[in-house]
This record gives structure tokens, C-alpha cells and sequence, in this order.
């Protein structure tokens, strides 16, 4: 499987390509949760001011646009994939080489994000806070990052690539916030599956278990749970009844859609009275898409009818393009979406504007994409070379 996730991967899985093609689609949401945000806020609902009357949240059509959701597969997913090769191979030397290469290979696409931005910004395409005053989106006007405007700077921006891993933040990409849970989380799950082959097989659960009781976050829990799944599929196979399967995969898609306790999701306020529309709970959502997402591992892994379906050469693609269009989606919005966006107001109706705007971004989306693509595979084919030759040294 490739590396490309907005956020995980295990290099080299040709095997997994129906789980690549899941990554692109949940990095499909991510683009559309992120650009109702910024230009539809009423229509997306998802900021918690914005629900009302007419939005996507508080119904069953929300998880199409539930970029959060769709972060919490990326998660449970690298929990996954990443130990995937040691827990169906037995071999633990692969475990410290991809460890220690974890960081670089994911810094290199991000920093060029970052310095992409830096770039734009610096040459004046900046257009996202009279879009956002247009649109009436916060999360526009503030470039989706509350703490910190960016100051237009090339060194700056490389800087802030960087300091992401560590501080879990990106005046630059806010997409970058994922990356210190991806990175600290595919550490755990490497030195889970350590501890796996280094005890007796039932120790396993013992291990996941504590590190579950241990971690409160709901991201970083999705790793030791994805591997735990991966684990228990490895020594118990993964078929699944094709009822049971859609009965996952639709009771997954219902938990996707919450975020506040009205319309379909009234019965969350009565079976958890603190979740109301006025007051949402931010921690619960976050373990109700947890347990979505592995409901989706075990029917996407067990159904074979479905795993087959997914299992083709635009599967593959998907899989290709996921991270690069995670990280590279934020810069079109902020420049060329926002400056359209700004152009149509006022010359068309509200919806055609959204709507054209909508059309316009994808052109050059797919070719940033593109080159991003380009630069991912050949970023990793790089890293991968020079730890090889370091492994072969030592």
C-alpha cells in the first residue's frame, strides 16, 4: 500500500488497494467539508453557529461533507495499515527501519505545503478574507486557523512545516494540525507491534488494552485500535457475512452524520442529555466517528464482494492522489477559489456563484494535485533509498 494518507500508509501494499481507494474518497469529503466551510458556512452547518435552518448538519446527508469524520478513518486506518506487514509477516526488522523514516517521509510533502503558501501569500494571491467576509465565514477570514495569522514569508513558511510535527498547528496549512497525531501516533503503533513480537501472543490484547485506558484522545486512540483490529484479522481471518457487512457499513454511515441531537439525532439527547443542538460535545462526536470508522474497516476487510469492487486501477489512483490532496487543497482555496469566489459575487446569484466557483476550482486543483503527487512519490522513493542503504551499512 502506498504511503500517500492525510496521513498513514504502509509502503509497498499492492494488496490493500481497496483501502487506498477509501483514503482518496475520505480525502474527497475533507475538500467538500472545507470548501462549504469557507463558502457555503449556512449550507455546511458544521461550525456550530452556522446550524440551522436549511444546513447539512443534524442530517443524513452530513457525512458526505463530515471532514472531521472522514480525519478519524484517516487515523483509525495508519492504525491499521502500519503494522500491517510485521502482524501477516512475522518480521520485526521492518518495524525500526519504517519508525525511524515515519518523520521524513511524511515532512517533505508538508513542508512544500507550507512553503507553497508562503510563496502565494508573499506574492499577493491572498484573497481568502474578502471571500470570507462575502461568504460570512469565519474560518475563511482567519485562513481555518484561529491562533495565528501567517505572516507573508518563505522562510517562515518552511519553519512552520516543521514545527507542525511538534506543536500540532500550521499558520500556514491548517491541515497540518493532523500531523503530530499522525506522526506520534504511527510511533505508538510500531512500538505496539514491538511489544507484540517481543511477548506471547495473548500479551497482545494486554498491550492494546492498556494503551486504550492510557489515552484519552480519541485520535490517538484510533491507532492502537486499527492495529489491534489488524491484529486480531491476522490470526482470525476477516470474512464477514454480506448482511452484516451493510449493516456496518450503514450503521458507520449514521454515526458519521452526528454532530448536534436534532433532526434524525434526536435520541442522542435523551441517551446523553449534556448533547444538545444549543451545546454540542465535541469529545463525543469524536468517539462516535471512532467507532464508525471500525465498523468501515471490518465490513471494507470482510465483505470480499465489496473489498474485490474497490480492488481496481481507479482504486489505486485514489490512493495515489489522497495525501497530496489533503495538503495542497487549503492553498487553492485560499488563492484562486477565494479570488473567483470575490469576482462572481454580485454579477450572479448566490448559488450560481457557489456553484461556479465550485467548477472553477477543480481544474486547477487537479493540476496542483498533480505536481504534489509527483513530488510525494518522488519524496518517498528518496527516503526510501537512503534508509535502505543506511540498513544495508549497519
Amino acid at each position: 500500500m502506498s504511503s500517500q494518507n492525510p496521513l498513514a500508509a504502509a509502503e509497498g501494499h499492492s494488496r490493500l488497494v481497496p483501502l487506498e481507494a477509501c483514503r482518496g474518497l475520505a480525502a474527497c469529503i475533507v475538500f467538500f467539508h472545507h470548501f462549504l466551510l469557507g463558502f457555503a458556512p449556512r449550507l455546511h452547518g458544521g461550525l456550530y453557529e452556522g446550524i440551522g435552518p436549511g444546513s447539512l448538519a443534524g442530517t443524513l446527508a452530513f457525512p458526505l461533507v463530515n471532514g472531521t469524520a472522514a480525519v478519524s478513518f484517516f487515523f483509525v486506518l495508519s492504525g491499521y495499515v502500519l503494522p500491517y506487514r510485521y502482524f501477516h509477516t512475522g518480521r520485526t526488522g521492518m518495524l525500526e527501519r519504517t519508525a525511524f523514516k515515519r518523520f521524513f517521509r511524511l515532512a517533505g510533502p508538508a513542508v512544500l505545503s507550507t512553503l507553497l503558501v508562503g510563496l502565494a501569500l508573499a506574492a499577493g494571491f491572498g484573497f481568502f478574507r474578502a471571500a470570507g467576509h462575502l461568504s460570512g465565514s469565519g474560518w475563511l477570514i482567519q485562513m481555518a486557523n484561529p491562533k495565528t495569522a501567517p505572516v507573508p514569508s518563505v522562510p517562515g513558511a518552511v519553519l512552520d512545516g516543521l514545527k507542525a510535527f511538534f506543536t500540532g498547528w500550521s499558520s500556514y496549512n491548517s491541515n497540518l494540525w493532523t500531523m503530530r497525531i499522525e506522526w506520534i501516533g504511527s510511533l505508538l503503533v510500531y512500538a505496539l507491534a514491538y511489544g507484540v513480537a517481543r511477548w506471547p501472543q495473548r500479551a497482545g490484547w494486554v498491550l492494546f488494552f492498556g494503551a486504550a485506558c492510557v489515552i484519552g484522545s480519541p485520535f490517538y486512540l484510533s491507532f492502537p485500535l486499527g492495529a489491534a483490529l489488524c491484529w486480531l484479522h491476522a490470526r482470525r481471518g476477516t470474512r464477514l457475512a454480506a448482511g452484516w457487512a451493510l449493516l456496518f457499513l450503514a450503521g458507520a454511515y449514521y454515526l458519521y452524520g452526528y454532530l448536534v441531537s436534532q433532526g434524525p439525532y434526536k435520541a442522542f439527547a435523551s441517551i446523553l442529555p449534556l448533547s444538545t443542538p444549543a451545546l454540542p460535545r465535541p469529545s463525543l462526536h469524536s468517539y462516535l466517528y471512532l467507532l464508525a470508522s471500525l465498523l468501515v474497516m471490518q465490513a471494507l476487510t470482510g465483505w470480499r464482494a465489496l473489498y474485490q469492487m474497490l480492488d481496481r486501477p481507479w482504486g489505486a489512483f485514489l490512493g495515489r492522489i489522497s495525501f497530496p490532496l489533503y495538503l495542497i487543497h487549503p492553498l487553492i482555496l485560499f488563492t484562486w477559489s477565494s479570488w473567483l469566489f470575490v469576482h462572481l459575487h454580485g454579477r450572479v446569484s448566490d448559488a450560481a456563484a457557489l456553484w461556479l466557483t465550485l467548477l472553477g476550482t477543480l481544474p486547477p486543483l487537479a493540476l496542483a494535485v498533480a505536481v504534489m503527487t509527483w513530488f510525494d512519490e518522488f519524496w518517498l522513493a528518496r527516503v526510501n533509498r537512503i534508509f535502505k542503504a543506511r540498513s544495508r551499512k549497519d
